[in-house]
């Protein structure tokens, strides 16, 4: 069943030429000529090896550095992943325990050895909130002192053991929360005289939600992620959010106490405060693409270096991860690339070889990888070759992902007509949108399928079946049709959607005529391979009908409703009344088809018939298909 869920003229240079002057041209003398060639010949090519080896070194210097900028970015971006991934691991693990039952919202001696549980689990999270929406809450928080207990005083701010967790609903977007599929973090929120990063999950229990979970991460320990970081790199590290203020420094994290954020003009950080005016470095491109950029800055220290990224993962809002060092770090590093290429040209230019051999190697993959997008955007599966597995894992994974999506592509063909898809793509988001259009339609059936198919196995069963819809649907989409469902041993097809077919009888008929003549080519094939011939009858009928995707709203079929389907199929099944004994395949067509064909095609009159669902009679003719000597040498 069809489911779709589914030149200009090139100028030419005028040259005028003169006549010899009787005067001599100005001579130079042959040693003079030799030693300018000679001389000339050897500066250029020394000066040309020596352009390219600098050139190269230069380039190679600024691949590491894109390198160790990327490396850097990335090494910084894992560590805060792997924190922050266990304040989500916290929420999953409190939404599964009350899903199951394991945990509620009550405070009792057995639920907090399963919250302390996982705290001890997660060093990075500071404590757990359990808010239900009746008004009931449990909580457990880590202490300086490593100790667990109920939002401890020293969080709290309060004088008494613990707090009423209630006064904390309204720091949280509960209703945000509660829709959530995933973790979700929020803005950092005050307790009592301490900021914390947070992240939540809706409570569910038997398909209601009943609260949220939250697991929140101390400020502290996201400044001792910073410094962390920056001793790692020696380097300083920050944070800043979208409109460029300092959210964290790895420097400065006393700052950072009792406020989430400060505008980096107030910064007390000098060399900070000129990231706004810094320049921006093109030739890190590698870096770019990898979100990396590279900011250059004059100041009284000599200048500095700004990388950055914006993460847009575990925060409310996207931010800014970036660190800074001092240019001359690279300036270093950049004379002994010089020093290196001068002293070693040789090995430079083999180096310089083998890069450009490497980078063709690994174009080659990418073009293929670029052809085979194109050919997926064409919906052309058959020109896809699998692409060849790398040894670079990206390319490796893009290769895999693509030739999986080749095979899933070719076997949803299978079920859903590759050549509807593709001109429902060409067509526009408008094309499967139910109309009312007139189109052809035709159905066809094996008679007797099911004596035959008694004499066989199943494996034999599904191979004539196959190789007989195999052959009608390249006759019915060679005419333009559609293929709109195959039926046991019948198949229905149609043509004028869902492009506009102004000719949509013609190419009907002939689709038919074509099925009858390959019919008897394949009949002929059968019995000389002893097997029962088959024999196909055919309705063929034009109207008015309803055209497009039909169905639930989770299960869709781009298909034809209306009288005139249920004209086509009488017509067919009327189709073994007029099937003579040596018939091999029969159309009956509508007078309507005949009318359309203006004698196109052959057709003999075979009487008017009474059609279930119609008050009069309805005329009828047999398609006459002229057989080709081939067709009818059997």
């Amino acid at each position: 069943m069809t489911e779709l869920t589914v030149s200009h003229d090139r100028n030419r240079d005028h040259h005028e030429h003169h006549g010899s002057e009787q005067a001599p041209w100005p001579g130079i003398s042959l040693s003079w000529l030799l030693a300018l060639a000679f001389g000339g010949l050897v500066a250029l090519s020394v000066g040309a090896v020596l352009t390219l080896s600098v050139r190269a070194n230069f380039v190679n210097t600024l691949s590491l550095l894109n390198t160790r900028a990327i490396e850097l970015i990335d090494g910084m971006e894992r560590q805060i992943t792997a924190e922050a991934s266990q304040g989500e691991r916290v929420v999953d693990a409190l939404s599964a325990l009350y899903r199951d039952g394991d945990i509620g919202l009550n405070t009792t001696p057995g639920q907090h050895a399963v919250l302390t549980g996982l705290l001890r689990t997660a060093p990075s999270v500071k404590g757990i909130l359990l808010l239900g929406d009746d008004g009931s809450s449990a909580s457990m928080f880590r202490t300086r002192d490593d100790v667990f207990a109920p939002l401890p005083a020293e969080l709290s701010g309060e004088t008494a053991n613990e707090a009423p967790v209630q006064d904390l609903r309204s720091l949280f977007d509960l209703g945000r929360i509660s829709q959530a599929a995933r973790p979700v973090w929020g803005r950092p929120v005050p307790i009592g005289k301490n900021l914390f990063h947070n992240v939540a999950l809706p409570l569910k229990r038997g398909g209601n939600t009943e609260g949220v979970a939250v697991a929140v991460v101390g400020q502290d320990m996201v400044s001792q992620i910073m410094m962390r970081l920056a001793n790692e790199s020696d380097a300083t590290v920050f944070m800043l959010s979208e409109g460029n203020g300092v959210i964290s420094h790895s420097r400065l994290p006393e700052l950072f106490r009792s406020r989430d954020i400060i505008s980096i003009e107030d910064f007390p950080d000098e060399v900070l405060r000129e990231l706004p005016n810094a320049i921006e470095d093109r030739d890190y491109g590698k870096a770019a693409e990898r979100g990396i950029r590279v900011f250059t800055s004059k100041d009284r220290f000599g200048g500095h270096i700004f990388l950055t990224r914006r993460l847009t993962d575990y925060s409310a809002e996207p931010f800014t991860l970036g660190v800074y060092f001092r240019a001359t770090d690279l300036g270093a590093e950049m004379l002994r690339a010089v020093n290196t290429l001068l002293v070693g040209i040789g090995g430079m230019l083999a180096a310089v070889i083998a890069a450009i051999l490497l980078g063709r190697r690994i174009s080659r993959p990418m073009s293929a990888v670029a052809e085979a997008a194109a050919h997926f955007s064409d919906f052309r599966l058959d020109d896809i070759n699998p692409l060849p597995r790398s040894r670079i894992r990206e390319i490796d994974e893009q290769a895999v992902a693509l030739n999986r999506m080749r095979t899933i592509l070719l076997h949803f063909t299978r079920y859903v007509p590759r050549e509807l898809v593709a001109r429902l793509m060409r067509s526009g988001e408008t094309a499967s949108h139910p109309v009312e259009r007139e189109v052809t339609i035709l159905f066809s059936d094996i008679m007797g399928f099911t004596s035959i198919s008694e004499r066989l196995n199943a494996a034999e069963v599904a191979h004539v079946l196959n190789q007989h819809f195999e052959m009608v649907t390249r006759n019915v989409e060679d005419t333009g049709g559609t293929i709109d469902k195959f039926m046991g041993d019948g198949v229905m097809a149609f043509w004028g959607a869902p492009e506009t077919d102004t000719d949509h009888v013609m190419h009907a008929v002939r689709a038919a005529e074509a099925i009858t003549r390959s019919v008897h080519q394949e009949n002929s094939e059968r019995r000389l391979r002893g097997e029962t011939p088959l024999r196909v009858r055919m309705g063929l009928h034009t109207g008015r009908v309803v055209v497009g995707n039909i169905g639930g709203p989770d299960r869709h079929n781009y298909t034809v409703v209306g009288d005139t389907v249920n004209v086509t199929q009488r017509l067919e099944q009327l189709a073994k009344d007029i099937m003579k004994p040596g018939d091999e395949a029969v159309v009956l067509a509508s007078c309507d088809v005949v009318d359309a064909a203006r004698g196109q095609a052959d057709f003999t009159p075979a009487g008017t018939r009474l059609i279930r669902g119609r008050e009069n009679p309805v005329a009828v003719a047999v398609l006459n298909t002229r057989l080709d000597a081939a067709d009818t040498a059997a």
